[in-house]
């Protein structure tokens, strides 16, 4: 927990209890007392920020702007897959599937991945070789029956 916030919550629970403004309370734990409103506001942020900046890191965002985590598969070059195993602000590196090779990848230039389901498997199949106009409910019908397939053969 930031250190800062729970002074925040310090000075809005100190407020509720003494009958105090916030704006007073606030001005306690900062050792602030005889500024104004503002001046408490801005030393409040001026610590959440420096603690912030102290402590944590942006994470990289991916080519569609979504943010890049451990653990996350990504699509990396030559159509492979890879799983987050660390990341800095603007790469990660990403353990290709059961081998030992890690690359380094520029973030900005990376998707997620995200595996076909039976649904867009059918789907594509479907509209290649169907009426589109038949197609979805066909898709959900034998989606159930080749999950049934698949479970059965478990």
């Amino acid at each position: 927990m930031l250190e800062s916030i729970e002074k925040l919550r310090e000075a809005g629970r100190y407020a509720d209890e003494s009958g105090h403004t916030l704006a007073h309370a606030m001005c306690i734990p900062l050792d602030l007392d005889g500024v104004t409103n503002l001046e408490v506001a801005h030393a409040f942020a001026d610590a959440i920020q420096a603690e912030v900046d102290e402590r944590y890191m942006e994470l990289p965002l991916d080519a569609d702007g979504v943010p890049i985590r451990v653990g996350d598969k990504m699509k990396l070059s030559k159509d492979r897959v890879g799983t987050v195993v660390a990341v800095s602000e603007t790469q990660f590196t990403a353990r290709v599937s059961s081998r030992e090779e890690k690359p380094v990848c520029q973030a900005n230039l990376a998707h997620h991945f995200k595996p076909h389901t039976v649904e867009d498997v059918l789907r594509e199949f479907a509209y290649k070789v169907c009426d589109l106009n038949v197609a979805d409910e066909a898709i959900a019908k034998y989606a159930v029956k080749i999950r049934e397939a698949v479970s059965a053969d478990e």
